[in-house]
């Protein structure tokens, strides 16, 4: 008499354990697949960003020998270039605009004190009065 032993015993229901092995190995190729396009993905990002990084530092560079050149800090040539960059080549000086209509006109330092003088005498000194709007 023959006994069958259970481990032994063939197993009849391949197809779903086939099944299961196909979609797992369908899902671990899709995973690879995702994972290499994100590794190229970050490839990339980290070579633009080491490229900026590289080009962040030379202007660093640049502006600190820059800065060395006209004996002040990094800050102060940053504040120097942003002064310039913002201030217009040909704007009114209105010092000097008034320095030279005065010169124009021939008055004299004499004559702007006897006009402050002139301004003086006649200047109210008592406070203003407060406004009333009744």
């Amino acid at each position: 008499m023959l006994r069958t032993n259970l481990s032994t015993r063939p197993f009849y229901n391949e197809r779903p354990v086939h099944v299961f092995i196909g979609v797992v190995a369908a899902a671990v190729v899709v995973m690879t697949l995702f994972n290499l396009s994100q590794v190229v993905l970050l490839s990339r990002r980290h070579s633009e960003l080491s490229g900026r990084a590289e080009a962040a530092e030379s202007r660093t560079r640049d502006l600190k020998v820059r800065a060395a050149q006209h004996n002040r800090s990094a800050e102060a040539e940053m504040r120097a270039i942003l002064e310039a960059a913002v201030r217009p080549e040909g704007r009114l000086l209105l010092g000097t605009a008034l320095s030279d209509a005065s010169r124009k006109m021939g008055l004299t330092n004499a004559d702007v004190e006897a006009l402050e003088q002139a301004l003086e005498q006649v200047r109210d000194r008592r406070p203003a009065q407060p406004m009333t709007f009744e």
